[in-house]
Protein backbone atom coordinates (compact mmCIF):
# COMPACT_ATOMS: atom_id res chain seq x y z
CA UNK A 1 0.00 0.00 0.00
CA UNK A 2 2.60 2.82 1.07
CA UNK A 3 4.32 1.81 -2.61
CA UNK A 4 0.78 2.77 -4.16
CA UNK A 5 0.46 5.66 -2.32
CA UNK A 6 3.80 6.91 -3.07
CA UNK A 7 3.82 6.42 -6.54
CA UNK A 8 0.14 8.72 -6.23
CA UNK A 9 2.44 11.49 -4.62
CA UNK A 10 4.93 11.10 -7.34
CA UNK A 11 2.37 11.48 -9.92
CA UNK A 12 1.02 14.08 -8.69
CA UNK A 13 4.22 16.56 -8.19
CA UNK A 14 4.83 15.43 -12.13
CA UNK A 15 0.96 16.61 -12.88
CA UNK A 16 1.62 19.77 -10.53
CA UNK A 17 5.12 20.74 -12.62
CA UNK A 18 3.79 19.88 -15.85
CA UNK A 19 1.10 21.98 -15.22
CA UNK A 20 3.13 25.38 -13.42
CA UNK A 21 5.77 25.24 -15.96
CA UNK A 22 3.02 25.61 -18.93
CA UNK A 23 1.15 28.77 -17.37
CA UNK A 24 4.95 30.17 -16.50
CA UNK A 25 5.36 29.65 -20.52
CA UNK A 26 2.47 31.86 -21.31
CA UNK A 27 2.82 35.62 -22.49
CA UNK A 28 0.31 36.22 -20.38
CA UNK A 29 -0.51 35.23 -16.98
CA UNK A 30 -4.04 33.47 -17.36
CA UNK A 31 -5.35 34.60 -13.72
CA UNK A 32 -8.30 32.44 -13.27
CA UNK A 33 -5.92 29.03 -14.34
CA UNK A 34 -3.85 30.76 -11.96
CA UNK A 35 -6.56 31.10 -8.92
CA UNK A 36 -7.64 27.57 -10.17
CA UNK A 37 -4.19 25.70 -9.92
CA UNK A 38 -3.48 27.27 -6.46
CA UNK A 39 -6.87 25.98 -4.94
CA UNK A 40 -5.86 22.69 -6.02
CA UNK A 41 -2.18 23.15 -4.51
CA UNK A 42 -3.75 24.26 -1.55
CA UNK A 43 -6.76 21.16 -1.21
CA UNK A 44 -3.66 19.19 -1.59
CA UNK A 45 -2.30 20.78 1.38
CA UNK A 46 -5.31 20.57 3.07
CA UNK A 47 -5.31 16.66 2.73
CA UNK A 48 -1.37 16.46 3.58
CA UNK A 49 -2.25 18.43 6.72
CA UNK A 50 -5.16 15.83 7.79
CA UNK A 51 -2.53 12.68 7.43
CA UNK A 52 0.13 14.82 9.45
CA UNK A 53 -2.82 16.09 12.35
CA UNK A 54 -1.70 19.84 11.59
CA UNK A 55 -4.86 22.44 11.07
CA UNK A 56 -6.21 22.92 7.82
CA UNK A 57 -4.79 26.04 5.60
CA UNK A 58 -7.12 28.16 3.82
CA UNK A 59 -8.54 26.77 0.42
CA UNK A 60 -9.32 30.25 -1.63
CA UNK A 61 -5.99 32.12 -0.89
CA UNK A 62 -4.86 34.33 -3.96
CA UNK A 63 -1.49 33.10 -5.01
CA UNK A 64 1.40 34.49 -7.46
CA UNK A 65 2.52 31.54 -9.86
CA UNK A 66 6.01 32.18 -7.63
CA UNK A 67 4.03 30.86 -5.02
CA UNK A 68 2.43 28.47 -6.59
CA UNK A 69 6.23 26.86 -7.05
CA UNK A 70 6.82 27.30 -3.52
CA UNK A 71 3.78 25.46 -2.69
CA UNK A 72 4.84 22.47 -4.76
CA UNK A 73 8.44 22.33 -3.06
CA UNK A 74 6.56 22.40 0.60
CA UNK A 75 4.55 19.18 -0.63
CA UNK A 76 7.85 17.37 -0.82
Amino acid sequence: MKKHITTLFNYEMWANARILDALTQLQETDEKSLEIMAHILLVQMVWYSRIASLPDPPVWTKKTLGQCHENTQVII
